[in-house]
């Protein structure tokens, strides 16, 4: 039989700053009321995926500075106590549908026989399950990524001449030229695919790249975890000569030293798995990525186990 593709759909749960803004907007506050409040929940602590539990941990921070915003934190929730009352309540739930950016579903008969469907208004179907409960069904999902900026290039490859591919690039780019490096580290990365947010900046910043590497890094210390153990600012401050690389774990500088100590990367988490505990491929693979990757803290103190017994 031909083979039936849907996309895979994704929610968004309700987080600090859209749970405030959902309440104010059900009570009829002021727009002004909760863009103030969520301004301030900015200026306190910015880090992506906010949650409350975070931000009420501040308090027993060793640091001065983190005690102070907490503090701001407090006297702004007394100052709205049933807006943050029920924002606690309503954090963690399904907020919005969507549509995962690169994910297809591939199925051997129709769709709808096997998973439940919703269509948009293009009649693109689009799975009620998300990627991770498809998958515990046994279902293979892809994830086949378009870019607007492949468009772009290739559309400014032809202005500049229409024999140019997109291949040519290769032969005419250096990725080792000092002139790319200075002009990332001048922040004007507006367009630069994978570069142009603020966080990237403020990382940009922070790190100062002078090769391909330091590039590949950002992308990985931009993504929620790293940034909230702080792997940007250690990568940064080991780079830059501030602080002498550490490595967390013996014998395994080989597989570290090329971001500083720093574990950037989930096949270095495989790697350095093969090394302590005997691992193939595919078991650093499915224990070590797989339970790290996808959070499952209900299987962390077998993977401790394996890592420390073999």
């Amino acid at each position: 039989g031909i083979p039936c593709v849907s996309h895979i759909g994704t929610f968004s749960e309700i987080g600090v700053k859209s749970g405030i803004k959902d309440v104010t907007r059900v009570f009829k506050i002021s727009f002004k009321v909760s863009n103030e409040i969520t301004k301030c929940i900015d200026e306190i602590n910015n880090t992506p995926c906010l949650t409350f539990k975070m931000l009420d941990e501040m308090q027993n921070s060793d640091e001065e500075s983190e005690k102070l915003k907490w503090e701001k934190f407090h006297e702004l929730e007394n100052n709205h106590k049933e807006i943050f009352r029920l924002a606690r309540r309503f954090e963690g739930i399904p907020r919005n549908t969507g549509v995962h950016a690169s994910g297809i579903l591939v199925t051997p008969e129709d769709v709808s026989n096997i998973f439940p469907l919703c269509y948009d208004k293009e009649g693109t179907a689009i799975t009620l399950w998300t990627g991770t409960q498809l998958e515990e069904f046994k279902a293979v999902k892809l994830d086949i990524l378009g870019l607007k900026t492949l468009s772009i290039i290739q559309k400014t490859l032809q202005h500049i001449n229409p024999t140019y591919q997109m291949e040519d690039l290769y032969k005419m780019a250096d990725v080792a030229d000092e002139k790319i490096y200075q002009y990332i580290r001048s922040g004007k990365t507006d367009a630069v695919f994978q570069l142009s947010s603020n966080i990237m900046k403020n990382i940009i910043k922070e790190i100062k790249p002078t090769e391909f590497n330091d590039i590949v890094a950002i992308n990985a210390a931009a993504r929620p975890g790293p940034l909230k153990v702080g792997f940007d600012k250690l990568y940064a401050d080991t780079k830059n000569g501030k602080i002498q690389p550490q490595y967390p774990i013996r014998n395994c500088e080989d597989i570290l030293h090329e971001t500083y100590g720093v574990i950037l990367y989930q096949e270095q988490l495989m790697q350095i798995s093969k090394k302590v505990s005997g691992f193939d491929d595919n078991q650093a693979d499915s224990i070590t990525r797989k339970i790290i990757g996808k959070k499952k803290k209900e299987m962390f103190p077998m993977m401790i186990s394996c890592h420390i017994y073999g």
